[in-house]
């Protein structure tokens, strides 16, 4: 259970909340977010 559900019920729902928080940052708060959330390379 629980594959192929991306995106679907509560959890598309954040991913849907957190993109329009996401797209309402500045372009320095965005960088510092992509910087913790990803990995360096």
């Amino acid at each position: 259970m629980g594959r192929g559900t991306y995106g679907h019920g509560a959890e598309g729902i954040d991913h849907a909340v957190a993109r329009t928080v996401f797209q309402a940052l500045d372009g320095t708060a965005r960088t510092a977010i992509l910087e913790l959330a990803l990995p360096a390379p």
